[in-house]
């Protein structure tokens, strides 16, 4: 049977290939994989004669400028729900992360784990890898904020309820250990490290970065990597997910989120996170949103107004995070009523207004992310 690498990657490639066959002509410039297939760094467990395999892939479509990027994208959504199984001996459980970019867009992504490295390691599956290159930011230290952003993005699959299945138990586990490498990721970001650490967390922990790294938080990344290494016994043990990702994730966010965001003690964290007073700036900038939901740009200055006191796009990032802070009694009554005033204010006035606000907010963050 073929690797959990091997599989991953011909998945990537059969997805580049229909890609290639289905967009406009001359529409794709390059197609290339970045994370777990790049690295090879895949997390995957045999069950009983299948490759069970945890790791998604992060595809990047890159078009020439003036194709159209919708034209594309809707080919690689066809694309991406090809059938996830290789004749029965194999299992994805996660889907495929896919992005479509012109040069520029690319060019101007921020510096993420996700990023970071993808000059150093990309496995390119259509185009010029020369020219993919040049289309690539330079790897340059995340600012110290993407650790927040680490942190408050993984808290919304962290919100979720652990799955009821063989399978997703599996991958709450597998969730559970990669939660641990990212809170080492933020805090080596926190410190200001460069882009091979934030890249490589267990590595780095090993040299003069990790000194930056507490140790209870290094001591859980390498246990989650041995744990990458030998995932069969590892899934074994419940260890990892006596206390819920989404509180480590909370816990993390607290202790990194005072020096980076500059607060007082006591303070109130998520206001500040999500520029609370700051209303020309967040005006303006739900402005943009909604326009780019197609809403005339009066009537969301008539709606945001009397309404919006806060960003917008953090309001919806966050909201996951703040639930967590909610369920550990980690946010004051005050601060949690503001919070869901706004996210009330936000996801009404762009037009999710139906169902339970956490499901709309979910939804919402996506739209506009």
């Amino acid at each position: 049977m073929s690797s959990a690498v091997e599989l991953l990657r011909r998945r990537a490639g059969t997805i580049a290939a229909q890609l290639l066959r289905d967009a406009p002509a001359g529409a794709i410039t390059g197609i290339f994989a970045g994370g777990s297939v790049a690295r090879g760094e895949v997390w995957a467990a045999e069950v009983a004669g299948v490759h069970e395999i945890y790791s998604d892939i992060d595809l990047y479509v890159l078009v020439a400028d003036g194709a159209s990027l919708e034209a594309v994208r809707r080919v690689m959504r066809a694309a991406t729900a090809l059938p996830a199984d290789d004749g029965g001996n194999v299992r994805f459980v996660r889907s495929v992360d896919a992005g479509v970019y012109t040069p520029a867009d690319l060019r101007a992504q921020p510096m993420r784990p996700g990023t970071v490295d993808l000059r150093a390691r990309r496995l390119v599956l259509a185009g010029d890898p020369a020219a993919i290159d040049a289309c690539l930011p330079a790897p340059l230290p995340p600012a110290a904020e993407e650790a927040l952003y680490l942190l408050e993005n993984r808290a919304w699959d962290a919100l979720a309820a652990p799955p009821s299945t063989d399978t997703g138990r599996r991958a709450w586990k597998v969730f559970a250990y990669k939660v641990d490498l990212d809170i080492a990721a933020a805090h080596l970001i926190a410190s200001g490290a460069g882009a091979e650490a934030v890249a490589d967390p267990v590595t780095a922990l090993a040299g003069s970065a990790g000194e930056h790294v507490p140790p209870d938080v290094a001591g859980r990344a390498r246990v989650a990597a041995a744990a990458r290494a030998q995932l069969n016994a590892a899934l074994a043990n419940d260890d990892v997910i006596a206390r819920p990702p989404l509180e480590r994730l909370c816990a993390a966010w607290q202790r990194l989120a005072p020096g980076i965001l500059g607060a007082a003690a006591g303070a109130d964290l998520i206001a500040i996170r999500c520029a609370a007073g700051r209303r020309f700036r967040n005006l303006r900038e739900f402005v943009r949103v909604a326009s780019s939901r197609g809403m005339p740009r009066g009537v969301a200055v008539a709606g945001a107004v009397p309404r919006i006191s806060r960003a917008s796009r953090s309001v919806l990032r966050v909201h996951a995070l703040v639930r967590g802070l909610e369920r550990a009694q980690l946010v004051d009554d005050a601060a949690l009523r503001a919070h869901l005033a706004q996210v009330e204010a936000v996801t009404r006035l762009l037009g999710f207004g139906g169902g339970a606000l956490d499901e709309r907010a979910r939804v919402a963050h996506d739209a506009i992310s």
